[in-house]
This record gives structure tokens, sequence and C-alpha cells, in this order.
């Protein structure tokens, strides 16, 4: 588990060559020792981490750098040293309070219960219920839509939300560990070594999971407080793009997400996906009309915070479909978003529908599909977004030759962020 000279970090030799860490480092920890009876783990350990930065602990096995990570999270209480979260010193008593601070731990163990499915091990312990009077239930629903939500941001592969664990491969357990860990950690990640028991090929996709995980900025909510440290994260982490989310956009203050975008300097584009119970891609007519209500719903907040840019999967639900569409559903689907494009139009919004081959939609799987449903819509603020991957820590994307907006695919040194809920 450790050995009696514990390694040195890059940070601490930095740090005797005359390099203290800044004063606005998110995480600071200084001269953190940790024994266990006669066996001394860590012995004056520092090392920092900044916003928007990735940082690595590297060291042989045993030398106790999971022993470090579990000082950091609450697990074990430091013996000595000090460790600054966020500006102010901690003294986690459990891992629980350092939740509570914004910060989630992925350990080697993953902490999933096989059993349970995606969703669940998403929510395990963080529960969401509908109170009807003194009688509360849970809101499987809410959590099973938000669990995909949370999957796709990260482009986990997995087959369903609704999926055992225990019969996923290891890289895709690694992969739900990761989005539970981002969905919840609003200020730090700290993953113990993400790849140890992984092969070639499942390593490269979680590398490439922080990689998308270091292009977003995460928040527990859109209340005034959230929307303040979005945008200052996203503005110190050096990107000028905020892409808002705006699953329910009741909940998007557009007033204050303007005027706190406006004094940062940054530009916003908004993303949905729709829900099967508003669906314009049903072949029931309320199904449909309930998500021509979303959406219209969804671009008044685009516009209203100054937006130009309003995409994601716009065209069916974000989620797993037992077959194609049907042909009604697929006319409704036209419809709506000719419908829908016409009102953009009239703001100067561009829309933006996403092929997300992650999973099956009933409707677009590939580029191809893609090209054919905007030629049947007609509309020139129509575009396709492609959620492909890339080895910049920024949120882009490529586009079909009808080339999308500067909310999606930046040729410049232009960078964006995405905050989570």
């Amino acid at each position: 588990m450790s050995t009696d000279t514990p390694p040195t970090t890059r940070n601490q030799a930095d740090s005797r060559r005359g390099g203290p860490p800044s004063g606005d480092a998110l995480l600071n920890c200084e001269d953190v020792s940790k024994s266990f009876g006669s066996v001394r783990a860590l012995a004056d350990v520092s090392i920092w981490a900044h916003r928007g930065e990735v940082t690595a602990l590297v060291g042989d096995n045993g030398a106790g750098k999971s022993t470090l990570v579990r000082c950091i999270a609450g697990v074990h209480r430091p013996d000595g040293g000090r460790i600054v979260f966020d500006g102010a010193k901690t003294n986690f008593h459990s891992p629980e309070d350092a939740r509570r601070a914004g910060m989630e731990t992925v350990h080697q163990t993953l902490a999933l219960v096989p059993e349970l499915t995606v969703w669940q091990n998403l929510f395990l312990n963080r529960e969401r219920v509908r109170r009807f009077g003194p009688v509360a239930f849970l809101d499987r629903k809410g959590m099973q839509a938000e669990s995909r939500t949370m999957l796709s941001r990260l482009a986990v592969n997995v087959p369903s939300a609704r999926s055992r664990v225990g019969r996923l491969s290891g890289g895709q357990r690694q992969a739900v560990a990761i989005s539970r860990a981002a969905g919840w950690g609003s200020k730090l990640v700290i993953m113990d070594e993400p790849t140890a028991a992984l092969g070639v090929q499942e390593t490269a996709k979680v590398e490439e999971l922080i990689r998308t995980l270091h292009a977003l900025v995460w928040v527990g909510g859109w209340t005034e407080a959230d929307v303040r440290r979005a945008v200052e994260a996203t503005a110190a982490a050096g990107f000028d793009l905020l892409e808002i989310p705006v699953l329910d956009p009741t909940t998007v203050d557009a007033g204050l997400t303007r005027r706190l975008l406006g004094e940062y300097g940054l530009k916003a584009a908004c993303s949905l996906g729709l829900s099967f119970d508003a669906d314009i891609s049903s072949p029931d007519p309320d199904v449909a009309r309930r998500g021509r209500g979303l959406l219209a719903a969804a671009l008044d907040v685009t516009r209203d915070i100054g937006a130009t840019y309003l995409g994601g999967v716009i065209y069916s639900a974000l989620g797993k479909y037992p077959g194609p569409a049907t042909p009604q559903g697929r006319r409704h689907c036209v419809e709506s978003l000719a419908w829908l494009a016409d009102r953009a139009a009239a703001d100067g919004i561009t829309l933006g529908v996403e092929v997300v081959n992650r999973y099956e939609s009933n409707l677009l799987n590939t580029a191809e599909q893609a090209m054919a449903l905007l030629d049947e819509v007609d509309a020139a603020n129509l575009v396709v977004h492609l959620a492909t991957s890339a080895p910049a820590p920024s949120t882009s994307s490529s586009s079909s030759p009808r080339s999308a907006p500067s909310a999606t695919r930046e040729s410049s040194p232009s960078r964006a962020s995405r905050p989570r809920w």
C-alpha cells in the first residue's frame, strides 16, 4: 500500500526550485503526511491543481498515490500538513463533506453496484423524489432522462441507462463512474488510477473522456450562484463560448444569464434533447405538440440570453428507440423543424441537429441521414452537428457542407465550455 520513501511530486520539485503555487490554485496540498502504524505512507507531500487544468500524479505502485487521494477526498485524515480547496482550508471528516464542497472522486474500486442499473448508480445516494402531500415517490423517469443526458454529454457508450452495471465491460464501468463524478463534482473531479485495469482500447476511451471532461464546467443548478460560477469558471479557463443546456427552459433566468455573460465578455449557445413524452418525432399528435412547446420555450431562452445557436437532439427524444420513426412520426418531425426554423430565422438564430451514434436514434445515426432530413426540412438556418471527439481540450464538432456557425465549430482560437447540472 505504501513505501518508506514516498515519491516527490513534480509540483513539489518545482516548489523547491523556487516556484511556489500561485494563489489562484483550486486545490493546494502543503506538506501532507500520513502514517499507518510504523509505515509512513506520505512524507511532506505538496501538490496543487489550477482551475481548467488536468493535473497528473505519477509514482510507482505502492508509493502512496491512493493514500494522498483519500486524504484529499476525506477518506483519511492527514497526520500533518494542510489542504486548501477553493480558497478555504479543508477539514473533511468524510467523503460526503468533500462532495458537498464540490469535489468528487473516482476510486479504483469505482464504488458501483453491479446489480443496479446505470441510472440507479448515477443517482446512488442522490435519489430524486416527487412529493404528493406527505407521500414521496422516486422520480424514476426524471432520473433516467437526466442520466441519458449525463452519459451522452461525455460520449459514454453504454447499451442503455437501464442496463445493469454488472453486464458492462471494464471500460464502460469506468466511464459510468467518471460520468457520475463529473455530473456531481461541480469544481473538482479526482480519478485514482482510472486506467489501471483496462486494455489499450478502453484506456484510450477513458483518456478521451478526461479530455472531454476538461472542456466542461459543471454546476449543480442554474441559480444566480450557479450561473456566476459557470461563467467565472468558463472565463478563467480561457474559453470564450458557453454552451448552456436548456433541458427545462423554465429554470433558466435569461435576464440574469445575459447580464453575467456580458460582464465577462462571453458568447453563448444553447442545447437540449427532447424527452419521450415531448417528442416531435412521435406519431402521437399530442406528444409531438408537447415537443414543439418545449422547443419553442428553448428558442425563446436562446433569444433572450443573446445566443444565436440552438442545437442538440432537437428532432427526437434523447434515448434509445426500439425501431425507426413511423412515416407519420417523421412527418411530424419535418413539419415541426420547419416551423421552428422559421421562428428562429426571425430572431437570427441557427438550429443544429446533432448526430449521436452512441445509441440508436429513431431518425439520425449517420451524417447521410442528417443531410437527408435537412433536405426535407429545407431551411437555410438548419445545420448538421456531428458529435465527434477532438484531442484539444475544447468543445468542438465538425459539420456538414452546410457548415454550422461559430457556436459549434471554431476555426479560430475560440474555445467553448459546457456547464452541466
